[in-house]
């Protein structure tokens, strides 16, 4: 009976030390989110591609949708390092590589730049875009469960496509470097206090020749102090009409990250 007593009474702590265990973990100080000075981040991301481009074809101009020349998303990583430098204040950098290889026969003909491609011809294709991204952002408000913070990114866009016409031996290739400003916006919320949820956006316009927009919204669940993870998804739309040029191109898919901080 006293074994039996003293194995309720064990039971019991556990219980006891486990429940006051789990409530301990859910509610740590905030400042923990808040008290960092650098964060190291990486994951993975997928991203499908909706949208269309103007191209000369042997009718004249037309919209060709993106999927003629049947682009596919290769798996990608993507890293970041934000620093606070006081509480209030980060400077992110990012780096985004997105990439989409093609393999297509044409069902109608296209032209890019001087070089024809006709019907039934194979055409392989790849299309690289790569983003460098410097930001700041201010916590103009820094309550105990919410943040707001308005901020201002310049990116550096590296576009890079590559179109093969594979039965004629032909190929064309367009590689451009635009940067371009950014204004946004960053709102975090924690419902509990290692369970965040935030949505961030941002983009530009010039008139009615070039506007992009980029939004993100998702979780983290903060693990410990120091490591935390990530899911999130994000879309990016270009709507540009430059030079007798038109992209209508949208970007969307989900990221995954793990984050390091210090």
């Amino acid at each position: 009976m006293g074994r039996l007593s003293l194995a309720i009474g064990t039971a019991a702590l556990l219980c006891l030390g486990g429940t006051s265990a789990t409530a301990a973990w859910w509610d740590v100080d905030h400042d923990d989110h808040r008290t960092w000075k650098v964060a190291l981040s990486g994951g993975a991301f997928r991203q499908d591609l909706d949208g269309r481009v103007r191209v000369d074809s042997a009718l004249g101009s037309a919209m060709v949708d993106a999927d003629v020349l049947d682009l596919e998303h290769e798996d990608s990583g993507w890293g970041e390092v934000d620093l606070q430098l006081f509480q209030k204040h980060h400077l992110r950098l990012l780096y985004l590589p997105i990439e989409f290889d093609g393999d297509a026969i044409l069902e109608l003909p296209i032209r890019f730049g001087d070089i024809s491609f006709d019907i039934s011809d194979r055409v392989t294709s790849e299309l690289k875009i790569h983003t460098y991204e410097v930001s700041y952002r201010y916590d103009i408000y820094l309550g105990k469960r919410f943040t707001i913070s308005p901020l201002l990114t310049v990116s550096l866009v590296d576009a890079k496509l590559d179109v093969a016409d594979e039965t004629l031996g032909l190929d064309w290739e367009e590689h451009q470097l635009v940067p371009f400003p950014e204004l946004g916006l960053r709102i975090e919320a924690y419902p509990f206090a290692r369970l965040g949820l935030f949505v961030e956006a941002k983009g530009f316009t010039i008139g009615d020749k070039a506007t992009e927009w980029d939004v993100q919204g998702g979780a983290s669940l903060h693990l410990n102090k120091h490591f935390l993870v990530s899911a999130s998804y994000r879309v990016i739309d270009y709507d540009v009409d430059w030079f007798g040029v038109v992209i209508d191109t949208r970007f969307k898919g989900p990221f995954f990250g793990a984050h390091v901080v210090f």
